[in-house]
């Protein structure tokens, strides 16, 4: 045993210790898995500690441990079962039990016999656990060894205490499509008395699948009582029988959105496996399913394919919302049509229209659907860009910022003609688009390093290949004004590494932050340029103070409680007390920068000084405090009052 170890069980074994810093060693151990293997005994003999938490932490540190040990831990197995079996016996609370059950399956055969043995117990906690431990095991229930148990978890199923037909209920939750020989046994629990059986009854059911089509019928009367209603829409659906589409279908249109929601979905699978003739029902509930899935749940694939194997029936059903007075009926029409392939393409007039809608949303739907279309579509939204509408213009401007840069490439000269367009609003989504396919044509870019652009350019690349989209934000929101270099190379260090130090969150638009400090109307937030969160309702800010300028002005910070602070005299200088890894970096500063507190773990530390002496030839500074503040600018805490 190394010495960390050691050091670790004699904290576990003090009871002069706190329980908090007990619970933290047993925590650290079970993180250690097989290289704590040699303190079983030591965990073991906390398991009669008087104390609950630290006998609920020793069993949740045996179960890591005996999970990553394999075969080295068969020394210990005698000792374990002998041990924990007797714990079985002794009076233990809920959550003890729960972990004494856990542990249990979690040695798998060697614990078969003791697992079975505890069915026949008089102690009904000890038949609960007998049930929870077969929940975790690790085998496969059809093998001769785990299928010995089958029979009595069934057993269970009828047992008279009810906290041991839950646990029942629970295991088989577990076992998912391997507990299908459970399945007439899981019917009858639909019939018990108590809500909770009844409850994870359905669950079993659900996750058991297709095997469990017998359960159908029973399953069918339960959408009547609504505290089941939505579980039993969700087994029917992975159960997957047609023959509950009428009765599912009657909650289509839930007033809980969520039944509702449920209900569609489980439609859709039915309408995919089913026979019999597809209505004109039938095709509203698809459309409605193959909309946007952040708005509907789900994946909208099956029922947009389903709509496109329909055809012109379907088409002809999306336009008729398109046409529709209700705001969501048109969207959700623009946002299916756009996913319904080449049958579409006759239509693109229709969709063309809707670019002048005056509702932006819908705007972006059209765009969005043309965008779907590949070439026809892309020249669809060229023409738009040359619009005599500014609607049109704007949709399709904002609409070429989510292409491909081999696809949005002929609008390049159009789009950077756009900056100069009459309507602001096109000049902004044209911003947006170019700072994302070549953001070297924005005005403030002009001004930069080229070394800087080009890395910029194959980072927006590279993040194509991968499928995100990514946009250099400051040099979006800034208009013709140029932020600081450090800033962008600050987004760089994003870009690559995947995280800012302190936690900041680098924020979307160089504005003003978005805080009560101010009255309504005042004109100082003008003079500020957030550019990060802490993520605790802090915001951090160029202040462009009299005689500053984006260039030089100083970085301040406003909490969410009425801290203000001066965080550096420049964004040069920020960098470098960032470099410090203090987390809640401006309250830690308001607060006089006393000793202690969270840091960014050691090596983004490290990685982050790194690139700061290499990037900008800057060394980090153990004496942060010299850096807060700024020469020759007023107080800033009166001045945000």
């Amino acid at each position: 045993m190394d010495s960390k170890t050691q050091a670790k069980v004699k904290i576990l074994l003090a009871h002069n210790q706190s329980s908090r810093d007990r619970e933290e060693a047993a925590s650290w151990l079970g993180d250690r898995g097989r290289k704590a293997i040699e303190a079983i005994p030591s965990i073991l003999s906390v398991l009669s500690d008087p104390d609950d938490s630290i006998r609920r932490a020793g069993l949740s540190c045996l179960r890591a441990v005996l999970g990553d040990a394999e075969k080295k831990a068969e020394p210990y197995v005698g000792e374990i079962l002998k041990t924990l079996k007797a714990k079985l016996e002794d009076p233990q609370s809920e959550t003890v039990i729960w972990e004494l059950a856990r542990a249990l399956g979690a040695l798998g055969t060697p614990a078969l016999d003791t697992i079975l043995e505890a069915f026949q117990s008089e102690v009904p906690h000890v038949r609960k656990a007998a049930c929870l431990a077969l929940g975790g095991y690790p085998e496969e229930p059809q093998s001769s060894d785990a299928g010995r148990a089958l029979p009595s978890l069934i057993s269970s199923l009828k047992d008279e205490k009810v906290e041991v037909r839950r646990a029942a209920c629970l295991a088989f939750r577990n076992w998912k499509e391997r507990a299908a020989p459970a399945v007439r046994a899981l019917i009858e629990a639909l019939s018990d008395k108590d809500e909770r059986v009844v409850e994870y009854a359905v669950d079993s059911l659900e996750v058991i699948g297709p095997a469990a089509r017998e359960a159908v019928p029973a399953l069918i009367p339960l959408l009547k009582d609504e505290k089941h209603r939505r579980n039993c829409i969700n087994a029917l659906e992975y159960i997957g029988d047609p023959s509950a589409k009428e009765a599912v279908g009657a909650y289509a249109k839930d007033p809980d959105g969520d039944t509702a929601m449920a209900a569609r979905r489980a439609l859709v699978i039915f309408l995919g496996k089913s026979t019999s003739a597809v209505s004109d029902a039938d095709i509203e509930i698809l459309i409605d399913a193959a909309r946007d899935p952040s708005n509907q749940g789900g994946d909208p694939e099956p029922a947009r394919k389903q709509l496109q194997d329909i055809g012109e029936r379907a088409i002809a059903r999306i336009l008729l919302r398109m046409k529709a007075k209700d705001f969501y009926r048109r969207y959700g029409g623009l946002t299916v049509l756009g996913g319904m392939g080449d049958l579409v393409l006759p239509h693109l007039p229709e969709i063309v229209a809707a670019l002048e809608d005056p509702k932006q949303a819908l705007r972006e739907a059209a765009a969005g659907a043309l965008r779907r279309l590949g070439s026809k579509g892309t020249q669809a939204l060229l023409q738009a860009l040359q619009s005599k509408d500014a609607n049109s213009r704007q949709g399709a401007a904002k609409a070429f910022g989510a292409l491909e840069l081999s696809e949005a490439e002929a609008a390049i000269p159009l789009l950077t003609k756009a900056l100069s367009d009459a309507d602001t609003e096109v000049q902004a989504a044209a911003r947006e688009s170019l700072a994302v396919l070549a953001p070297e044509k924005l005005p403030n870019a002009q001004k930069l390093d080229r070394k800087l652009l080009k890395r910029m350019n194959e980072a927006l690349a590279a993040c194509r290949k991968e499928g995100h989209q990514l946009t250099l934000s400051p040099l979006i929101y800034l208009g013709d004004e140029t932020p600081p270099v450090e800033l962008l190379q600050l987004w760089m260090y994003a870009i690559e590494v995947g995280e800012v130090p302190c936690g900041l969150e680098l924020r979307n638009q160089l504005k003003a932050p978005e805080t009560d400090w101010f009255e309504k109307g005042s004109e100082k937030p003008k003079s500020l340029r957030g550019f990060a969160e802490d993520g605790d309702g802090g915001a951090f800010a160029l202040w462009l103070c009299e005689g500053r300028t984006l260039k030089n002005a100083p970085v301040v910070f406003l909490g969410s409680e009425g801290e203000t602070v001066v965080m550096a005299d420049s964004f040069r200088d920020f960098l470098i007390v960032l470099a410090s890894g203090q987390k809640g970096l401006g309250y830690w500063v308001a607060d006089g920068m006393k000793a202690g507190g969270d840091k960014d773990e050691a090596k983004p530390r490290k990685l982050y000084r790194q690139w700061l002496k290499a990037e900008l030839g800057l060394e980090p500074s153990p004496k942060v405090a010299g850096l807060i503040g700024a020469q020759g600018v007023p107080d800033f805490s009166q001045w945000t009052r």
